[in-house]
């Protein structure tokens, strides 16, 4: 390996700038509904994850995953996938321990592990749950904990403390800590946008179709390129005409 090159692969720089773009390709493919893109910034992601292993890569890493598992690109829909997010915000967090955001994703991989393996769901749900209270002691300002926990709420039988009802409040509280700034953390900017859809679908959950009809269009006035946001007000209009 030349000299160049070994310092291209241990100067920081280079790779945050490698992320910065990859990141931002992501986040156009998730708003156009392009799965080419998401993958293509995976892989580039993966790449820096490979060569450096920081805690922020192996957590971009798997937000990456996060990504390609639900918006549905085929060939990345398999359990282990989900097994492969979490075993890297583990390590993650055994670099950081005090990384707010790699707690609430994982809190969010052991939700989707619980919902998809319901043998080992209660295990999952306990463990979700901690990694959420973990991620809100180490920053109650944190959006996206908030907003992911509140995901996770939002997909929990209210016989079990969950449902659109008490998932609002958390939507709403990570809505306000976005508006305030507290979502841009360095390359960890996610979550606004996704978190403004959620809260229209929990008010749909709850038959509030005029709440719902507003929150996609104020989340379309904001992202206008947001396809997700587009989809789900078209269905609601296509309710109003029936």
């Amino acid at each position: 390996m030349n000299v160049f090159l070994l310092s291209l692969i241990l100067s920081q720089t280079p790779m945050d700038s490698l992320l910065e773009v990859s990141l931002e390709r992501m986040e156009r493919g998730v708003f156009l509904g392009n799965g080419d893109s998401i993958v293509s910034a995976y892989d580039k992601i993966k790449y820096v994850a490979e060569v450096r292993g920081s805690s922020i890569d192996l957590y971009l890493l798997s937000y990456g995953i996060y990504r390609l598992y639900t918006m549905k690109i085929e060939d990345y829909q398999k359990e282990g996938f989900l097994d492969s997010a979490i075993y890297y915000l583990e390590k993650s967090i055994k670099i950081n321990p005090e990384f707010s955001d790699a707690y609430a994703l994982l809190g969010n991989f052991y939700g989707m592990k619980a919902g998809d393996n319901p043998l080992a769901g209660m295990v999952y749900s306990k463990k979700s749950n901690d990694a959420f209270r973990e991620a809100l002691e180490k920053d109650s300002l944190n959006p996206r904990a908030w907003y992911l926990q509140g995901v996770s709420v939002l997909y929990t039988p209210k016989a079990f403390g969950g449902g659109p009802q008490k998932a609002l409040k958390y939507f709403k509280k990570a809505l306000t800590l976005f508006k305030k700034g507290y979502g841009k953390k360095g390359l960890i900017r996610w979550g606004e946008p996704d978190c403004m859809v959620f809260l229209g679908i929990a008010y749909e959950a709850m038959d509030s179709l005029n709440a719902a009809r507003n929150a996609y269009k104020k989340t379309l006035e904001i992202y206008p390129d947001y396809g997700w946001a587009l989809f789900k007000l078209n269905r609601i209009e296509a309710k109003k005409e029936k």
